[in-house]
């Protein structure tokens, strides 16, 4: 991944404003960048990511109702976690908000038929992978853990057990 594509990204997030679709379009192609980019970036292209780190915490982006850009909003910012682990990509009034988005995108983890449920289930390895539930422990998220349990308690079911026990991992860990 070269540092002019993750500029180039953010520019185009920030250009696609309320459009739906567009945003849609544009926030899958921030997501296909960052999954290419390995952990602990060099210095040179964390700094390139400034433009798309502001693009996705704007609160328009965290407050999403339609659920499919809450669902790519989610797993771009999981992505930026996952990236910037064992440190955090943005202060912790910030985090506790990204993590109200993350776990309100497991809302419907039970509807393996939803176009976003692969998303949900990579959100998910990501977050066990990256151990994020530590800072949402260190966070005092303890409201978001119960919830994101309940989620994952209610995808529960004889076809879904595998995909829900790595859930329940998650929050273990």
């Amino acid at each position: 991944m070269d540092k002019s594509r993750v500029e180039l990204t953010g520019q185009i997030t920030i250009a696609e404003g309320g459009r739906t679709g567009g945003r849609i379009m544009a926030i899958k192609q921030v997501e296909s960048y960052l999954s290419e980019v390995e952990q602990q970036p060099a210095a040179s292209m964390r700094d390139a990511f400034s433009p798309l780190m502001k693009a996705l915490r704007a609160d328009d982006l965290l407050g999403q109702s339609d659920l499919d850009v809450k669902v790519a909003v989610a797993t771009c910012l999981n992505e930026m976690i996952r990236i910037t682990a064992p440190d955090t990509p943005y202060n912790d009034d910030k985090m506790k908000d990204i993590f109200q988005l993350i776990v309100s995108s497991f809302e419907n983890l039970d509807d393996q038929n939803s176009r976003s449920y692969n998303k949900r289930v990579s959100i998910l390895k990501t977050m066990a992978k990256v151990r994020s539930c530590v800072v949402m422990l260190d966070l005092e998220c303890d409201r978001l853990i119960t919830e994101m349990f309940e989620h994952f308690f209610k995808a529960i079911s004889v076809n879904r057990i595998h995909h829900a026990c790595t859930g329940v991992s998650v929050g273990l860990m």
